[in-house]
């Protein structure tokens, strides 16, 4: 005893008060610390020396960088926050050991999330984490600086999707649901490349949410984290831009991957059918979409939830102001990354520039040329002249992957839009799903409409396109591929042989004088001709129905002049041609 006197005697009575202050006040902050009344609503006071060694903040302002590859503690809060980087693709992995109570929500968060709103923030990515010891990983949808944040679900309920309801604003209050303050747990964390490298992630293009946003497609592309992304990419006709998905995201069904026309804008996309379509999968595989023209096309993708079909059509996942997303998508997606290359198929840039795009209506056709690229729509029309026997023949140079066999018509050049639907081919081939050739012998001389159409997966190619281009209101029946899938051919017309030259010209007999009769005969041609036309001129002006080799001349003839002009044919060479002189009518 006398010797613990001499201790405490020892010191000043100075020395002793700010020795027993000191622990008084140590000893204050640790029972603050424990009953949750420290600095800050349900939230500990935490130092700069401890951050700076890697201890969650329980704000996102002053997150520490989440160490790596060391045993990291948390709990005693809310929630917990730390700042983590990592390129689009890297998964930061958990080695996890759980303390006492329900699962834990580890969820990644975009760069500029703030305090202020985060309690409306949605994670961009999340995975649910198990109340004992575990592994699991948090995919990036793209490089940057994220907030990794961590709660826990009250014993008897689910583990939070979202971390937000675990930090409201201020004077808001916690569910039951959360646990507060969070049980104690540890984890070691590891960044994981999956084969990305240094390189790709440098070139990494990240995605919008928005068409007018839209970045051109790079060679590496990460995405996720959104309910939609959105690409831009250039294309000759033909070509194909091929997938090489790399990595999936672990929750959600498989992705899909559209092409929309160059056209397409934010305000419509909700309504807009896409050109293309391939349906991604879940995993890591190959795939490719083919362009149905030459453009520069909004490429969209967007993911099945979990139990759902693929969507063939992302436009869902976009909804107009004010609408909602069907639970159908996965909505945010779960992050991904591919690589992209293009694929020509031996088209050649020389033909992609001859290309001819097919027009969706008569009156808006083109005339065929050596090249034509076509798909992304029920039909496809251009116009194209030949001579009575000719053919013109189709080399099917690439077909679309998706659908049935296509058919191929001539209608008549007098066929329009509005009567197309109950018009009949005056000649019809049934093109193939694969490469070939193929061609369409024309009834007659004159100019004919082409149209191409598709049969739906499962049915009979179309004898007759006529049910793929429906009167206004009515709907393209189901056996019908509707977009078509891309394809092209080259088309070519025999080459004309030298024009015939009369070696006899045709002669006119008759007096040309009211009430007579004037005859012409064809003459003789070489190469000899194979079929003639007529036509008769009165004052240097065709008369109507005077296409025979005879006419008869009226009073209204007279005073005037006639002359009439013979056509020699033969196919595969130019028409031969001889005008009579003009002689007056008595």
């Amino acid at each position: 005893m006398s010797n613990r006197r001499t201790q405490w005697t020892g010191r000043t009575p100075s020395t002793y008060s700010r020795s027993c202050l000191r622990f008084l006040a140590t000893m204050a902050v640790a029972v603050l610390v424990l009953i949750g009344l420290a600095p800050g609503q349900g939230r500990a006071a935490v130092s700069g020396d401890a951050l700076a060694s890697g201890a969650p903040s329980q704000k996102i302002a002053s997150a520490s960088q989440l160490p790596l590859n060391k045993a990291v503690k948390g709990g005693g809060h809310n929630i917990d926050f730390w700042k983590v980087t990592l390129v689009g693709g890297y998964r930061v992995s958990f080695a996890f050991t759980a303390g006492s109570g329900g699962g834990y929500g580890f969820d990644l968060y975009a760069p500029s999330t703030k305090d202020a709103t985060f309690y409306q923030t949605g994670a961009l990515v999340t995975v649910l984490g198990p109340a004992s010891g575990s592994g699991f990983t948090l995919q990036a949808p793209y490089s940057g600086t994220f907030i990794l944040a961590v709660c826990q679900a009250a014993y008897g309920y689910g583990v939070p999707g979202n971390c937000a309801a675990a930090d409201p604003p201020a004077g808001g209050s916690i569910p039951p649901s959360i646990q507060n303050p969070m049980s104690a747990y540890t984890f070691t964390a590891s960044v994981l490349t999956d084969g990305i490298t240094t390189s790709e992630g440098a070139q990494e293009t990240k995605a919008t949410a928005t068409i007018a946003g839209a970045p051109t497609l790079s060679a590496f592309e990460s995405g996720g984290g959104q309910n939609i992304d959105f690409w831009k990419v250039h294309l000759i006709g033909g070509y194909k831009v091929q997938f090489y998905f790399t990595a999936s995201g672990s929750f959600g069904g498989g992705y899909g991957f559209d092409l929309y026309a160059p056209s397409t804008k934010d305000p419509t996309f909700y309504q807009t059918g896409a050109l293309v379509t391939a349906i991604g999968p879940p995993s890591a595989s190959t795939f490719t979409l083919q362009a149905p023209y030459t453009g520069t096309f909004v490429l969209a993708v967007c993911q099945a939830t979990y139990g759902y079909s693929v969507p063939g059509n992302c436009a869902a996942a976009d909804p107009p102001s004010g609408g909602s997303i069907p639970g159908s998508i996965q909505a945010p997606m779960s992050p991904y990354t591919f690589t992209t290359s293009v694929v020509t198929d031996g088209i050649t840039t020389s033909q992609g520039a001859g290309e001819t795009k097919a027009s969706a209506t008569i009156a808006g056709a083109p005339d065929v040329s050596a090249f034509a690229s076509g798909g992304g729509q029920s039909i496809d029309f251009w116009k194209v002249s030949l001579k009575k026997g000719e053919t013109v023949s189709f080399n099917w140079t690439a077909s679309g992957s998706f659908g049935g066999g296509y058919g191929f018509d001539l209608y008549s050049a007098s066929t329009t839009d509005a009567d197309f639907y109950q018009a009949t081919p005056l000649a019809t081939v049934i093109g193939p799903a694969s490469p070939s050739d193929f061609g369409l012998e024309a009834p007659s001389t004159g100019t004919f409409i082409l149209a191409v159409c598709q049969a739906a997966y499962g049915y009979s190619v179309p004898g007759n396109c006529g049910a793929a281009h429906p009167p206004s209101g009515e709907s393209t029946p189901g056996s019908i591929q509707n977009p078509m899938s891309p394809y092209t051919f080259t088309a070519m017309v025999p080459p004309p042989g030298p024009a015939l030259k009369a070696t006899t010209a045709p002669a006119v007999s008759g007096t040309p004088t009211v009430g007579s009769t004037l005859f012409v005969t064809s003459g003789v041609w070489s190469p000899a001709a194979t079929s003639y036309s007529y036509q008769w001129y009165l004052a240097s002006k065709p008369i109507s129905a005077a296409t025979s080799s005879s006419l008869q001349l009226t009073t209204a003839d007279e005073g005037s002049s006639v002359h009439v002009e013979v056509t020699a044919l033969r196919v595969g060479y130019v028409d031969g041609s001889y005008t009579s002189p003009a002689e007056p009518v008595s």
